[in-house]
């Protein structure tokens, strides 16, 4: 089990990273939050198997998934339209009562976008 954790990863088309220029064109996915619990079982059954089955359960507490976008990125400006203008059917009851801010959400890194709540 983990304790306030962040996950950073990369989520490049084609699993491509680029490291060539100071100005790179990456985009990452990370989850950041109070508790993840990770529960998987390895099967040492076979002996160098070709392939090995393994089912993964993810548990997560408090937990917020945020999206990075570069500004070269070609749908970046859409993304962030369809973002901000997106209605919700089901608001949870912590997000109209905090005094954090008006829409109840917790200030972010800039270009960070929370893709699990609406900024």
């Amino acid at each position: 089990m983990f304790h306030q954790f962040e996950m950073i990863w990369a989520a490049n088309q084609h699993n491509w990273i680029d490291c060539s220029t100071k100005q790179q064109e990456n985009v990452y996915l990370a989850a950041c939050g109070e508790t993840l619990n990770i529960d998987f079982a390895l099967p040492f059954t076979d002996f160098v198997p070709s392939t090995c089955n393994t089912r993964f359960s993810l548990r997560g507490g408090d937990v917020d998934l945020l999206l990075f976008l570069p500004d070269c990125y070609p749908s970046k400006y859409s993304l962030l339209t369809l973002a901000k203008d997106c209605h919700l059917n089901k608001t949870s009851p912590d997000s109209c009562s905090s005094t954090e801010n008006q829409s109840g959400l917790k200030h972010c890194k800039p270009k960070w976008r929370n893709v699990a709540r609406v900024e």
